[in-house]
C-alpha cells in the first residue's frame, strides 16, 4: 500500500517543513496514513486529499481545512463626506478570518 498527499489537487510539498508531520503505520485493521499540521496558519487553508494505492487500484479521501482566525482590520479607510457633526466613511472589506464579520467598532479621538 502506498499513500500520496495532495493539497488543492497538487502534490503536497510541505512535508519538509517542521510544522508538518506524516505518520504511516500498519494496524491490525489495515493501514494508517496521518498528516498532522502543528501551529496551523492561514496558508494551510485548503483541500487535503490522501490517495491510497495498491495492486488492485486506488481510492482517495478529501478533507477541507478551514483555519479560523481574527479578521484583518479594514483597509483603505477614507472619509468621503464630512459636514458639521456627520462623516461618511468608506473602506475595503478585509480578510474575514473565515468567519462572518458581525460588527465594526469605530472610535473617534478629538485631538
Amino acid at each position: 500500500m502506498t499513500y500520496m498527499w495532495l493539497k488543492d489537487r497538487q502534490p503536497f510539498g510541505g512535508l519538509s517543513h517542521p510544522r508538518y508531520m506524516l505518520r504511516e503505520q500498519m494496524l491490525n485493521s489495515g493501514h494508517l496514513s496521518e498528516l498532522t499540521i502543528h501551529v496551523v496558519e492561514r496558508q494551510d487553508n485548503g483541500l487535503y486529499t490522501c490517495v491510497a494505492s495498491n495492486a488492485f487500484g486506488q481510492d482517495e479521501k478529501n478533507n477541507q481545512l478551514t483555519v479560523q482566525e481574527r479578521p484583518d482590520p479594514p483597509a483603505n479607510l477614507e472619509a468621503i463626506h464630512t459636514s458639521g457633526r456627520k462623516v461618511v466613511l468608506r473602506w475595503s472589506k478585509p480578510f474575514t478570518g473565515n468567519s462572518p464579520i458581525v460588527k465594526y467598532v469605530l472610535e473617534y479621538v478629538d485631538g
